[in-house]
Protein backbone atom coordinates (compact mmCIF):
# COMPACT_ATOMS: atom_id res chain seq x y z
CA UNK A 1 0.00 0.00 0.00
CA UNK A 2 1.40 3.33 -1.00
CA UNK A 3 1.53 5.57 2.04
CA UNK A 4 2.38 8.70 0.13
CA UNK A 5 -0.43 11.21 0.05
CA UNK A 6 -0.16 14.08 -2.35
CA UNK A 7 -1.59 17.52 -1.76
CA UNK A 8 -4.38 18.38 -4.15
CA UNK A 9 -3.48 20.77 -6.91
CA UNK A 10 0.27 20.25 -6.58
CA UNK A 11 0.73 20.90 -10.26
CA UNK A 12 -2.10 23.39 -10.75
CA UNK A 13 -1.49 26.35 -13.05
CA UNK A 14 -0.53 29.49 -11.18
CA UNK A 15 -1.92 32.92 -12.00
CA UNK A 16 -0.20 34.60 -14.95
CA UNK A 17 1.54 37.87 -14.28
CA UNK A 18 -0.29 40.98 -15.43
CA UNK A 19 0.84 42.88 -18.53
CA UNK A 20 1.67 45.89 -16.36
CA UNK A 21 4.00 43.80 -14.21
CA UNK A 22 5.70 42.31 -17.26
CA UNK A 23 6.27 45.78 -18.70
CA UNK A 24 7.80 46.87 -15.42
CA UNK A 25 10.01 43.80 -15.47
CA UNK A 26 11.26 44.76 -18.91
CA UNK A 27 11.95 48.45 -18.23
CA UNK A 28 12.96 48.81 -14.54
CA UNK A 29 16.67 48.96 -13.67
CA UNK A 30 18.68 49.30 -10.49
CA UNK A 31 22.39 49.49 -9.72
CA UNK A 32 21.74 47.78 -6.40
CA UNK A 33 20.01 44.89 -8.14
CA UNK A 34 22.91 44.58 -10.58
CA UNK A 35 25.24 44.02 -7.66
CA UNK A 36 22.91 41.43 -6.16
CA UNK A 37 22.58 39.53 -9.40
CA UNK A 38 26.33 39.66 -10.01
CA UNK A 39 26.68 37.90 -6.67
CA UNK A 40 24.06 35.34 -7.74
CA UNK A 41 25.89 34.57 -10.98
CA UNK A 42 29.07 33.72 -9.07
CA UNK A 43 27.41 31.74 -6.28
CA UNK A 44 24.64 29.86 -8.10
CA UNK A 45 26.40 26.47 -7.87
CA UNK A 46 26.50 26.37 -4.10
CA UNK A 47 24.75 23.28 -2.65
CA UNK A 48 21.93 25.19 -0.96
CA UNK A 49 20.42 28.58 -1.72
CA UNK A 50 20.80 30.15 1.70
CA UNK A 51 24.54 30.40 2.35
CA UNK A 52 25.95 33.76 3.60
CA UNK A 53 24.49 36.64 1.62
CA UNK A 54 25.70 40.24 1.28
CA UNK A 55 24.20 42.85 3.60
CA UNK A 56 21.87 44.76 1.32
CA UNK A 57 18.45 46.23 1.94
CA UNK A 58 16.34 45.72 -1.20
CA UNK A 59 14.25 48.60 -2.52
CA UNK A 60 10.83 49.22 -0.97
CA UNK A 61 11.54 46.92 1.98
CA UNK A 62 9.31 47.54 4.97
CA UNK A 63 11.54 47.32 8.09
CA UNK A 64 8.57 46.23 10.16
CA UNK A 65 8.34 43.02 8.13
CA UNK A 66 11.61 41.83 9.65
CA UNK A 67 10.15 41.60 13.13
CA UNK A 68 7.86 38.79 14.18
CA UNK A 69 4.48 39.72 15.63
CA UNK A 70 4.11 39.11 19.36
CA UNK A 71 3.00 35.58 20.32
CA UNK A 72 -0.73 35.08 20.21
CA UNK A 73 -2.72 33.33 22.92
CA UNK A 74 -3.43 29.67 22.20
CA UNK A 75 -6.71 29.00 20.39
CA UNK A 76 -9.55 27.03 21.94
CA UNK A 77 -9.32 23.25 21.48
CA UNK A 78 -12.05 23.30 18.82
CA UNK A 79 -13.16 26.45 17.04
CA UNK A 80 -16.45 24.91 15.92
CA UNK A 81 -17.62 22.19 18.34
CA UNK A 82 -20.71 21.53 16.18
CA UNK A 83 -18.59 20.44 13.25
CA UNK A 84 -17.52 16.81 13.29
CA UNK A 85 -13.72 16.77 12.78
CA UNK A 86 -11.95 14.06 10.78
CA UNK A 87 -9.54 13.45 13.66
CA UNK A 88 -9.90 12.30 17.26
CA UNK A 89 -11.11 15.34 19.27
CA UNK A 90 -9.84 13.82 22.51
CA UNK A 91 -6.32 13.50 21.11
CA UNK A 92 -6.55 17.07 19.79
CA UNK A 93 -7.42 18.33 23.28
CA UNK A 94 -4.64 16.31 24.92
CA UNK A 95 -2.10 17.49 22.35
CA UNK A 96 -3.25 21.10 22.73
CA UNK A 97 -2.73 20.93 26.49
CA UNK A 98 0.76 19.54 26.04
CA UNK A 99 1.74 22.25 23.56
CA UNK A 100 0.39 25.04 25.79
CA UNK A 101 2.09 23.71 28.93
CA UNK A 102 4.87 26.22 29.63
CA UNK A 103 6.65 23.61 31.74
CA UNK A 104 7.25 21.48 28.62
CA UNK A 105 9.81 23.08 26.28
CA UNK A 106 10.52 22.00 22.72
CA UNK A 107 13.00 19.19 22.28
CA UNK A 108 13.41 15.96 24.27
CA UNK A 109 11.01 17.04 27.03
CA UNK A 110 8.20 17.55 24.55
CA UNK A 111 8.95 14.28 22.76
CA UNK A 112 8.80 12.44 26.07
CA UNK A 113 5.44 14.02 26.92
CA UNK A 114 4.04 13.10 23.50
CA UNK A 115 5.19 9.51 23.87
CA UNK A 116 3.66 9.19 27.34
CA UNK A 117 0.35 10.59 26.02
CA UNK A 118 0.29 7.88 23.33
CA UNK A 119 -0.85 10.31 20.68
CA UNK A 120 -1.49 8.86 17.24
CA UNK A 121 0.06 11.37 14.78
CA UNK A 122 -2.59 11.02 12.09
CA UNK A 123 -2.42 13.34 9.10
CA UNK A 124 -5.66 15.19 9.88
CA UNK A 125 -4.65 15.75 13.50
CA UNK A 126 -1.22 17.13 12.58
CA UNK A 127 -2.67 19.46 9.95
CA UNK A 128 -5.15 20.90 12.43
CA UNK A 129 -2.45 21.38 15.06
CA UNK A 130 -0.14 23.08 12.56
CA UNK A 131 -2.95 25.45 11.63
CA UNK A 132 -3.92 26.27 15.23
CA UNK A 133 -0.41 26.57 16.67
CA UNK A 134 1.50 28.25 13.85
CA UNK A 135 2.73 30.86 16.34
CA UNK A 136 4.75 28.13 18.15
CA UNK A 137 7.18 26.97 15.43
CA UNK A 138 9.73 25.32 17.71
CA UNK A 139 7.05 23.17 19.31
CA UNK A 140 5.65 22.20 15.90
CA UNK A 141 9.14 21.35 14.67
CA UNK A 142 9.64 18.95 17.59
CA UNK A 143 6.15 17.50 17.09
CA UNK A 144 6.86 16.74 13.44
CA UNK A 145 10.22 15.12 14.17
CA UNK A 146 8.58 13.02 16.90
CA UNK A 147 5.71 11.99 14.60
CA UNK A 148 8.09 10.69 11.93
CA UNK A 149 9.67 8.34 14.49
CA UNK A 150 6.38 6.71 15.49
CA UNK A 151 5.60 3.16 14.32
CA UNK A 152 3.19 3.14 11.43
CA UNK A 153 3.59 6.84 10.64
CA UNK A 154 2.82 7.39 6.97
CA UNK A 155 4.73 10.15 5.18
CA UNK A 156 2.46 12.80 3.70
CA UNK A 157 3.45 15.58 1.32
CA UNK A 158 0.53 17.57 2.70
CA UNK A 159 1.83 17.35 6.26
CA UNK A 160 5.44 17.97 5.20
CA UNK A 161 4.55 21.10 3.26
CA UNK A 162 2.33 22.28 6.11
CA UNK A 163 5.20 22.17 8.61
CA UNK A 164 7.54 23.86 6.09
CA UNK A 165 4.94 26.59 5.65
CA UNK A 166 4.43 27.02 9.41
CA UNK A 167 8.18 27.33 9.97
CA UNK A 168 8.58 29.75 7.07
CA UNK A 169 5.71 31.90 8.32
CA UNK A 170 7.57 32.24 11.64
CA UNK A 171 10.85 33.03 9.79
CA UNK A 172 12.36 29.75 11.01
CA UNK A 173 14.02 29.20 7.64
CA UNK A 174 16.95 27.20 9.02
CA UNK A 175 14.54 24.63 10.44
CA UNK A 176 12.65 24.48 7.15
CA UNK A 177 15.85 23.81 5.23
CA UNK A 178 16.98 21.17 7.70
CA UNK A 179 13.81 19.21 6.92
CA UNK A 180 14.07 19.76 3.17
CA UNK A 181 17.74 18.81 2.90
CA UNK A 182 17.24 15.78 5.13
CA UNK A 183 14.61 14.42 2.74
CA UNK A 184 16.74 15.19 -0.31
CA UNK A 185 19.81 13.46 1.12
CA UNK A 186 18.15 10.41 2.68
CA UNK A 187 14.93 9.38 0.97
CA UNK A 188 14.22 9.76 -2.73
CA UNK A 189 10.61 8.58 -2.28
CA UNK A 190 9.98 11.50 0.09
CA UNK A 191 11.71 14.11 -2.05
CA UNK A 192 10.23 17.61 -1.57
CA UNK A 193 7.89 18.52 -4.40
CA UNK A 194 7.32 21.68 -6.40
CA UNK A 195 4.90 23.00 -3.76
CA UNK A 196 7.63 22.80 -1.11
CA UNK A 197 9.87 25.24 -2.97
CA UNK A 198 6.93 27.43 -3.93
CA UNK A 199 6.16 27.79 -0.22
CA UNK A 200 9.75 28.75 0.57
CA UNK A 201 9.84 31.31 -2.25
CA UNK A 202 6.60 32.93 -1.07
CA UNK A 203 7.72 33.02 2.56
CA UNK A 204 11.04 34.62 1.65
CA UNK A 205 9.20 37.19 -0.43
CA UNK A 206 6.85 38.08 2.41
CA UNK A 207 9.79 38.32 4.78
CA UNK A 208 11.40 40.96 2.57
CA UNK A 209 14.20 38.61 1.47
CA UNK A 210 14.25 38.58 -2.35
CA UNK A 211 17.77 37.19 -2.71
CA UNK A 212 17.10 33.93 -0.79
CA UNK A 213 13.86 33.60 -2.78
CA UNK A 214 15.86 33.69 -6.01
CA UNK A 215 18.42 31.28 -4.63
CA UNK A 216 15.63 28.90 -3.68
CA UNK A 217 14.38 28.95 -7.27
CA UNK A 218 17.89 28.26 -8.55
CA UNK A 219 18.34 25.41 -6.10
CA UNK A 220 15.04 23.86 -7.14
CA UNK A 221 16.12 24.10 -10.78
CA UNK A 222 19.37 22.29 -9.93
CA UNK A 223 17.28 19.38 -8.64
CA UNK A 224 15.54 18.94 -11.97
CA UNK A 225 12.29 20.75 -11.28
CA UNK A 226 12.72 22.72 -14.50
CA UNK A 227 13.09 19.62 -16.67
CA UNK A 228 9.34 19.83 -17.17
CA UNK A 229 8.68 23.09 -19.03
CA UNK A 230 5.29 23.74 -17.44
CA UNK A 231 6.56 23.12 -13.88
CA UNK A 232 9.52 25.42 -14.44
CA UNK A 233 7.28 28.11 -15.86
CA UNK A 234 4.92 27.87 -12.90
CA UNK A 235 7.73 28.11 -10.36
CA UNK A 236 9.24 31.08 -12.16
CA UNK A 237 5.85 32.81 -12.20
CA UNK A 238 5.58 32.25 -8.45
CA UNK A 239 9.04 33.76 -7.93
CA UNK A 240 8.38 36.86 -10.04
CA UNK A 241 4.87 37.30 -8.66
CA UNK A 242 6.12 37.03 -5.07
CA UNK A 243 8.90 39.56 -5.63
CA UNK A 244 6.62 42.06 -7.36
CA UNK A 245 3.85 41.78 -4.78
CA UNK A 246 6.31 42.68 -2.04
CA UNK A 247 7.70 45.69 -3.91
CA UNK A 248 10.85 44.11 -5.36
CA UNK A 249 9.99 44.76 -9.01
CA UNK A 250 13.49 45.95 -9.90
CA UNK A 251 15.09 42.84 -8.41
CA UNK A 252 12.68 40.68 -10.39
CA UNK A 253 13.40 42.70 -13.55
CA UNK A 254 17.17 42.29 -13.29
CA UNK A 255 16.90 38.58 -12.61
CA UNK A 256 14.40 38.06 -15.43
CA UNK A 257 16.61 39.89 -17.94
CA UNK A 258 19.73 38.08 -16.74
CA UNK A 259 18.28 34.62 -17.27
CA UNK A 260 16.08 35.21 -20.32
CA UNK A 261 18.91 35.15 -22.82
CA UNK A 262 20.59 32.00 -21.56
CA UNK A 263 20.82 29.25 -24.14
CA UNK A 264 19.35 26.45 -22.02
CA UNK A 265 16.02 25.13 -20.83
CA UNK A 266 15.97 28.10 -18.47
CA UNK A 267 16.23 30.35 -21.49
CA UNK A 268 13.25 28.61 -23.09
CA UNK A 269 11.16 29.12 -19.95
CA UNK A 270 12.12 32.78 -19.64
CA UNK A 271 11.34 33.44 -23.29
CA UNK A 272 7.95 31.78 -22.90
CA UNK A 273 7.13 33.94 -19.87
Amino acid sequence: MNCLSTASGRHSHHRTLSLTTLLLLQTSTSTTCNLLLKFLSTQSKLPIPILPLPNCTPPNTNPQEKHLPPPQPPPPPLQNPNKIPNFNPTEFTILSKILTDKAIPSGPALEEALTEARINPAEALLLEIFKQFDFSPKLLFTLFLWAEKQPGYCFSFTVFNAIVNALGKAREFDSSWSLILDKINKNASEMPDLDTFAIMIRRYGRAGLPLPAIRTFEYASSLGFLNDLESGKNLLEILLDSLCKEGHVRVASEYFDKRRGQGSKLGTIYSDI
